[in-house]
């Protein structure tokens, strides 16, 4: 195709998300923009023996070609791409990548622009799709279980009474240090390092090792580390650890009474907070629902309608994935459970450089091709589902749905 400014324009598919644009420009087109570039780069310009704005092009050319070549050549491409872009109604996903050689006297300027575009997709196989909804009503066990998660919030932790040996549920104040065959690791080495037991913050046997144990008591034992392990010098190792407990603790729930409901300013009884709180579970719900819906209805979609996703929506997924910080299950359930006496609980775990989320990723550093090939896999189906669909379609996909 000829654009309106004469430049020659070539669309060439490399596939379905992907183009390549080849742009021609006339030298006549080409040089009425160096010309308007000079005299821009003229009217700033200062130099000796010249006022501003009089100084002769050939003097110009001299000192400041780089400067208004460059800027006629970002011009050029500016305009002609948007008019290509706008002309084959196309929907770019990131910036292109330019391919151009710079302006030669008497010569047209051609250029290259390499980029990804929405996905076209013609939905089909979602009229009469059924899903199952979400239950979300909300039953007095609901209510009492967010109460219970409160009285959590709001717990203290006391010294256990007398020489108690240690419990389930205990958190204790440890020193310990772990030796694989001989020698003493650094990475399974730890003092003063705070754990409530019970909690599997721990390879398997590690926590069950200590209950029993007395405050000022040490004790040595041996665990086997599990074969996935993140850290590949100890995964399927017999490691032998020296721990010693230093202080141990014991969680106390406040009572729900008058004096538990002067937390809330905002709740006279605990009536009041009940029919709060059971209000509050049932937008949780309810959102909960929606979005459960809206994602079945998207996996079957995907399911029914396969197409190419492009390399910077996965990209762009990867890098929202790496923003969110690690939920560890076990330190936010430490700091949530044992209020402000808890928070100082939710430690890392020993021997790892960084605890991996649950059921999720080891650090970056211990992940291998294999590893990193899964991911993006798993990033190109969330990327998937973020792409927008085409116009022929789905713009309210959950009306199409019968929920069963």
């Amino acid at each position: 195709m000829t654009s309106g400014t004469g430049a020659t324009i070539k669309i060439e598919e490399i596939n379905p998300v992907k183009k390549k644009i080849s742009v021609e420009i006339p030298w006549e087109e080409v040089k009425r923009e160096l010309d308007a570039a000079y005299r821009t780069v003229g009217k700033k310009a200062r130099v000796k023996g010249f006022r501003p704005g009089k100084t002769p092009r050939h003097i110009l050319e001299t000192y400041f070609r780089e400067d208004a070549e460059g800027e006629a050549v970002s011009n050029l491409v500016q305009r002609s791409f948007e008019e290509a872009v706008q002309a084959n109604s196309l929907q770019p996903v990131a910036r292109p990548e330019i391919d151009q050689s710079g302006i030669q006297p008497e010569k047209s300027f051609t250029y290259s622009a390499t980029l990804e575009v929405e996905p076209v997709v013609e939905p089909r196989g979602y009229i009469g799709m059924e899903l199952r909804r979400e239950d979300a009503s909300v039953t007095d066990r609901d209510v009492e279980e967010r109460l219970e998660e409160l009285r959590h919030m709001y717990s203290s932790l006391e010294d256990v009474e007398g020489d108690r040996p240690v419990q389930n549920g205990d958190f204790l104040l440890i020193d310990f240090e772990g030796k694989l065959g001989s020698e003493p690791r650094k990475e399974l080495t730890e003092t003063g390092f705070r754990i409530e037991v019970g909690s599997k913050r721990l390879v398997p046997g590690f926590e069950d090792a200590l209950v029993g144990m007395r405050k000022g008591e040490s004790k040595e034992f041996t665990v086997r580390f599990p074969e996935d392990y993140h850290i590949r010098d100890f995964a399927s190792q017999d490691i032998t650890f020296h721990a010693t407990v230093r202080d141990v603790r014991v969680k106390v729930l406040p009572a729900l009474d008058d004096q538990f409901i002067k937390n809330f300013e905002r709740y006279e009884s605990l009536e009041a907070l009940r029919a709060d709180l059971r209000k509050s579970l049932e937008e949780e719900k309810s959102v909960r629902a929606r979005d459960a819906l809206r994602k079945a209805v998207n996996d079957r979609l995907l399911e029914a309608n396969p197409f190419e996703v492009p390399e910077a929506f996965i990209e762009r997924q990867i890098l929202d994935d790496d923003r969110i910080p690690a939920s560890h299950g076990d330190q936010r359930d430490g700091s949530r459970q044992c209020g402000e006496g808890g928070r100082e609980f939710a430690r890392p775990v020993p021997g790892r450089s960084r605890p991996p989320r649950p059921g999720g990723h080891p650090p970056a550093e211990d992940r291998g091709k294999g590893s990193h090939r899964r991911r993006r896999r798993g990033c190109r189906r969330a990327a998937a589902r973020n792409c927008r669909a085409s116009r022929a379609g789905l713009r309210d996909r959950e009306g199409v749905a019968r929920d069963r």
